[in-house]
């Protein structure tokens, strides 16, 4: 049941991919233990959202009305929710120039608000509500809130944007900011999740990239987010989501982005949003956390353009590299069981990555077997950037029902172990 992260997206969301299932049983994915968040807790292939610097234990059950079985995987999201943005390209991120949203004729959780609406906006912003329009009763659309008193709970300073209502759209590109074709830009903003009741629950959310121009088609790419539960108005549940966007090469001549709201009721809170470009010379990648039964490793950087040089170090542990300056070089464990690699791009400015955590993985010749389970497992939970090989032997169950897990970038390795095992590589 391999693990992965969604392809150019950096946020707590992970997809849980179990085999297809024996006919006439049922698939149920439940969360056992710690902060996580199920999609849809039937299909096969699960979305899952753990908050950064949480962990959640979750489960995999199939059941045929008499039998069950379950196998459990350990997600561990250990991103740095430190801001990245640098250079911003979009204004009044932080929502703290109020521009002509200064009417506080509303109240919000007992904090001043102003409706986001036509030509009333901070600076910056602009709503895309198209036909819909906003309920300052049931508090549908988008309001800026203005903390005042000892009411809400700003990422920073002390303004930000609470949204909810089916479909309701916020531009933060209002200035029409200077994008431009053929770059690469990395969209961020925080969010969390509030339910304006008593009681808090999750939220599903998108934020979308659209570009176009008279004679190219229309660029959209959007991503759907649920974001964890906040504890009350004033601890809301922060998180950071990114993801990065290429436009075209030539012909666009527009770019916005916009956050969307998907539930009348569940709504989110916005704050720190960022839109910067980036260098694609300068990017560092050192891959994806390796583990293996042997203690040598083919690493997986990317490859510097041309101009740029890229170098590996040794961060932590004993280990030994083939060709430092070579992104697929050979690291060799010399003494020990892991070692930190890093991975850093010289050129106009310098860019690290020190994702390479790599593991040797002892096998256990005494498993104990147990009919219709996952027998003899071993977990090992390791951080989340870097890289990653799976080495595993596999256990005989005297079943068909067998639900192997790995995990990629956010990893929890299930090693099922037998006498005479037969290796893997993943």
């Amino acid at each position: 049941m391999p693990v992965r992260i969604k392809p150019n997206v950096r946020m707590p969301d992970l997809s849980l991919n179990s085999n297809i299932p024996p006919a006439g049983y049922s698939i149920t994915w439940s969360v056992v233990s710690g902060n996580g968040f199920i999609y849809d807790n039937s299909n096969p292939v699960a979305e899952v959202t753990v908050p950064a610097g949480n962990t959640a234990t979750i489960r995999l059950s199939l059941s045929n009305g008499t039998t069950t079985i379950s196998d459990d995987v350990a997600l561990t999201n250990t991103t740095s929710c430190t801001p990245l943005c640098t250079s911003p390209l979009n204004s009044n991120g932080d929502f703290e120039l109020r521009g002509t949203a200064t009417a506080d004729n509303l109240s919000f959780q007992s904090t001043p608000a102003t409706l986001i609406y036509q030509t009333t906006n901070p600076v910056g912003w602009s709503e895309r509500y198209g036909t819909s329009l906003p309920n300052t009763s049931s508090f549908t659309g988008a309001y800026y809130i203005n903390k005042t008193g000892a009411n809400g709970n700003p990422k920073s300073g002390s303004r930000m944007v609470f949204m909810a209502g089916e479909g309701f759209c916020l531009s933060s590109l209002k200035t029409f900011a200077d994008l431009t074709c053929g770059r690469t830009y990395r969209v961020s903003a925080w969010v969390a999740a509030f339910t304006n009741s008593a009681t808090q629950t999750t939220s599903t959310f998108a934020m979308e990239f659209i570009s176009g121009g008279n004679t190219v088609p229309d660029l959209h790419i959007g991503n759907s987010f649920m974001a964890p539960a906040s504890t009350s108005w004033n601890n809301l549940n922060w998180q950071r989501y990114s993801f990065d966007v290429t436009i075209p090469s030539s012909g666009y001549e527009y770019a916005d982005f916009l956050f969307t709201t998907l539930h009348n009721v569940n709504g989110i809170v916005i704050d720190d949003m960022c839109i910067e470009e980036i260098s694609s010379a300068s990017r560092a990648n050192a891959g994806p956390d390796q583990f293996n039964c042997s203690n040598a490793f083919t690493l997986a950087a990317n490859t510097p353009p041309s101009g740029f040089a890229g170098v590996w170090s040794v961060v932590s542990g004993s280990a030994s590299i083939s060709n430092t300056a070579s992104p697929t070089s050979t690291a060799t464990i010399s003494s020990g069981n892991n070692a930190r690699l890093r991975w850093t791009v010289n050129g106009t400015g310098e860019q690290e990555d020190t994702p390479p955590l790599i593991l040797l993985i002892p096998v256990d010749l005494n498993p104990v077997v147990h009919p219709m389970t996952m027998a003899g497992q071993q977990s090992t939970t390791v951080q989340m950037i870097g890289i990653q090989v799976v080495c595993r032997a596999l256990i005989q169950v005297p079943t068909q029902l067998i639900f192997l897990i790995t995990v990629v970038q956010i990893i929890l390795i299930i090693l099922p172990l037998r006498k005479h095992p037969t290796f893997t590589e993943i």
